[in-house]
């Protein structure tokens, strides 16, 4: 039960030397809290990653959340959402008042969850590293290499076991694992992880799954890192596995598009404290539900094409009732199609086009990039015009 007690929150980043024997990276806070004996409060005052005492008095740095607002951003942990500017709060406590979170377990008697998400972990690397075979001892034992997967006559496969540095938004083969050298975007063209599993050892109900990064920073590029990969494969504990209800797989692809946008990686980054993307942080995503996801223009044909120049995908869309079409991998075409979805799910999540250009001015590394490679900020506008398009 949450109590009116707090009165004010002052998150400090020592990058000015407050302290001068600390190093710049610490933090600290003022916390004020009243009593029995003080009026309660019905709402506090926050700021996060002030630098200076002068941060307190920018109204565009503070803001005031109300013990309803804390139950609506976070329902299940009741924790505080950390917040860089009074806008970034008021759009998400807007969002999150459009749409229910993920999982809803503020009523034990009568939880919500009306995607069927469910979570899991495959493989544990140090608890279930008993089963795990390098490329030098599977070669030892007779096996020979087809793609990433290992094989011998007479003999189960070996498949790869995928972690998550190996893949990235609509991409599933972003990096190997033991070497820098940069992965080719030919059809036929793999990840190489570190180990492989027994194929009899993976679970085989996982086909209507996606994986995330479980390790992730809200100053990162991008904060929710999440792929389609290939099937059957093995996954480390570092990618979570993200499921939904068999009864909605036909919307996965949505679904997907919906988790790797903009709309969404700017509220996830405000409920982002630490490292850790646990399950409990992420049951309190917000995400509009499948009744909405349905009314939705179709995207999935997209989503699609941003995986299509790779064969094991197109198989898998394939084999889930998507069609796809092989097409060779155009860097110019893929950036044109990630605004579209982008834009797609600004619509969804129901931002307005003035939330959207702030929004895009919240991801700063995104903005440099781009200025670097491309003399502007072209994420930015591609999207704003598709979303001025739909």
């Amino acid at each position: 039960m949450l109590t009116s007690s707090l009165v004010g929150l002052y998150d400090f980043e020592n990058r000015q030397k407050l302290f001068v024997d600390v190093d710049s990276r610490m933090k600290f806070a003022l916390l004020t809290a009243g009593s029995g004996a003080l009026p309660i409060a019905r709402e506090a005052r926050f700021a996060f990653f002030c630098h200076s005492v002068d941060d307190l008095a920018d109204p565009e740095r503070t803001f005031v959340l109300t013990p309803e607002d804390i139950l609506l951003l976070n329902p299940n942990t009741k924790n505080c959402p950390v917040f860089r500017s009074r806008r970034d709060a008021e759009i998400t406590k807007r969002i999150y008042r459009l749409h229910p979170v993920l999982v809803d377990e503020s009523d034990p008697a009568a939880p919500s969850n009306p995607w069927g998400i469910r979570f899991s972990r495959m493989f544990d690397m140090s608890n279930d590293s008993h089963l795990f075979r390098t490329r030098e001892v599977l070669i030892d034992a007779g096996y020979t290499l087809e793609g990433n997967v290992f094989k011998r006559p007479g003999a189960e496969d070996m498949l790869p076991l995928y972690e998550g540095k190996m893949f990235n938004l609509f991409n599933d083969r972003w990096a190997h694992v033991e070497s820098d050298a940069p992965v080719g975007t030919g059809p036929d063209d793999v990840v190489m992880p570190r180990y492989w599993v027994p194929v009899g050892e993976v679970p085989k109900e996982h086909d209507a799954f996606i994986a995330a990064r479980g390790i992730s920073n809200a100053t990162n590029e991008r904060t929710y890192i999440s792929s389609f990969t290939p099937f059957p494969i093995g996954m480390g504990h570092s990618a979570q596995m993200v499921g939904i209800s068999q009864d909605l797989k036909p919307l996965l692809l949505r679904f997907y598009a919906a988790i790797s946008s903009f709309a969404f990686d700017f509220v996830v980054r405000q409920k982002l404290g630490g490292t850790n993307v646990t399950f409990s942080i992420t049951e309190q995503f917000v995400m509009p539900s499948p009744e909405t996801m349905r009314q939705a223009p179709a995207i999935e044909q997209v989503v699609c094409r941003l995986y299509s120049a790779s064969a094991s995908m197109c198989s898998r869309f394939e084999s889930m009732g998507f069609p796809c079409e092989m097409t060779p991998c155009n860097e110019a075409a893929r950036g044109a199609d990630r605004a579209r979805i982008d834009a797609w799910a600004f619509k969804l999540f129901g931002y307005t086009l003035d939330e959207v250009d702030h929004v895009m001015d919240t991801f700063p590394i995104v903005r440099k990039k781009d200025e670097a490679e491309h003399g502007e900020y072209r994420t930015k506008r591609l999207i704003l015009e598709a979303f001025s398009s739909l």
